[in-house]
């Protein structure tokens, strides 16, 4: 296992694959390290020791790099990115070791393919090896999309943690845990003795304030009258380390966007249990966001069915933005889509979520299957996940703003889905909603019942329900 230290100095991982291993590709001031998912292969490559470097492949997004007589081919979902770090980097240690810029080893060729010569950016030249450093820490922020909050570009550390051996926390034993905060929440999520959890109000007996496939939700009064909310894992994931830290991450570096997004903290030391106080399992701690989820949202304003239609545009142009950034949510449900109290659309719950650093990944999970393209699977992970999900929630609001009574017909207080299920899906023609749906007259119900139906025979990811596609409704 490799072990990485947080220092002021910055970091940079995603998921890669080195000679067809998969696993986390980490740089640092020193050098590349890689270790293998699911195995205790590592991989160590020096930028002192590299004595050559090239793109073998663009379209595979495949980078060569030759050290201490060995050879190794890097697969990497951000080509020109890697390369340029991994250029700074060996041109950082060649002046360190050699102040003078004279060295008696044979300096690094970079071929480069022709039409990737335009992409490559002029040498950069330092008056002295601390100058060359401080240029490359900015540069490698500067590789990041543009965010207007300085804070937001700096590069974050990628902790590794040991693995757990043993089984995973369940509710039950999370639900102890927080019944005496101080002892059991790690100190560095704050003054955790003035902690106070808030009960369910639904149920004043539990604390869990909602749970789903991977977690359960708790609300936390921080004794100064602020709330945030904490989500701790049910279950086991070799990846879940890495994939929150690096959607973190990602999200940082958009943080001058306006995204549909609540910012979070990653933790990979969070809470500990009862049944073995000895280790700290990972929690996410968000703000509480005041408001309700899409759900409730309809069944609170169901004798204000105009509302709906303006949701749906609210909703699609959310999703525009959030798939503008290469990001998608993953498993859009009535239970992850909260509208908030001033009636702006945000998503919770980022288990499954595609950013781009995890082009290479696939899909921890294939989310709802009321919201999912029936053909979707663990390969369908990219900026267009969510499309056929948009549109089912863009069609079920539409819907129900002219036809409000189809919620209690067929909506049956599933706090999930809408008015359309799986079965819907699967068979459209002998779908009773389906076909109620085709009898209303409304031009931008009518568009989008029959994109519906264009959408399921193509592929999950079909660019023609993309949301400004929606929208365009």
């Amino acid at each position: 296992m490799v072990k990485v230290s947080p220092g002021d100095g910055s970091i940079f991982a995603s998921v890669a694959y080195i000679q067809k291993r998969k696993g986390i590709l980490i740089v640092d001031e020193t050098g590349l390290r890689f270790r293998e998912d699911g195995g205790n292969k590592t991989i160590d490559i020096a930028f002192s020791k590299i004595s050559d470097f090239q793109i073998t492949g663009l379209l595979g997004h495949r980078i060569s790099i030759t050290s201490g007589g060995s050879r190794y081919v890097i697969k990497v979902p951000e080509l020109d990115r890697w390369f340029r770090m991994i250029q700074l980097g060996v041109m950082v240690t060649r002046k360190l070791t050699k102040p003078d810029g004279v060295s008696g080893e044979r300096q690094p060729e970079r071929r480069i393919p022709p039409q990737a010569a335009a992409q490559q950016p002029a040498p950069v030249q330092a008056q002295n090896p601390l100058v060359e450093q401080i240029r490359r820490r900015k540069s490698m922020s500067a590789l990041a999309p543009a965010a207007t909050d300085k804070k937001a570009q700096k590069l974050q550390p990628i902790v590794e943690k040991p693995e757990y051996r043993g089984s995973w926390p369940s509710g039950q034993d999370y639900e102890q845990s927080f019944q005496s905060p101080a002892g059991y929440v790690h100190p560095s999520l704050g003054n955790v003795s003035e902690w106070k959890v808030i009960r369910n109000t639904r149920n004043p007996s539990w604390l869990v304030q909602a749970s789903g496939n991977y977690g359960s939700v708790y609300r936390i009064d921080d004794g100064s009258g602020k709330t945030f909310a904490i989500k701790c894992f049910t279950r086991k994931s070799t990846q879940l380390n890495a994939r929150y830290q690096i959607i973190h991450q990602y999200l940082q570096s958009q943080a001058g966007k306006k995204l549909p997004l609540v910012d979070f903290s990653y933790y990979p030391d969070g809470i500990r249990t009862r049944r073995d106080p000895s280790y700290y399992f990972p929690l996410v701690k968000m703000p509480w966001i005041e408001g309700q989820t899409l759900n409730r949202f309809i069944s609170a304003n169901i004798s204000r069915p105009k509302t709906f239609e303006t949701l749906a545009i609210k909703f699609a142009g959310a999703m525009s933005s959030l798939q503008a950034a290469g990001i998608s949510h993953g498993d859009l449900s009535g239970d992850n889509i909260i509208v908030d109290s001033a009636g702006n659309i945000l998503l919770v719950d980022y288990d499954g979520m595609f950013v781009p650093p995890l082009s290479q990944e696939k899909a921890t999970e294939n989310g709802h299957a009321d919201f999912q393209h029936p053909a979707r699977g663990r390969d369908n992970f990219s900026r267009y996940t969510d499309n056929f999900s948009i549109l089912v929630v863009f069609l079920s609001l539409l819907v129900l703003a002219r036809r409000p009574e189809m919620w209690e017909k067929y909506n049956g207080d599933d706090p999930d889905c809408l008015i359309l299920r799986k079965k819907d899906f699967m068979d459209p023609s002998g779908s009773p909603v389906m076909n109620e749906i085709s009898k209303i007259r409304a031009p931008k119900v009518r568009k989008a019942s029959k994109l519906l139906l264009e959408a399921l025979r193509n592929p999950p990811e079909w660019e023609g329900i993309s949301a400004d596609r929606v929208i365009s409704i």
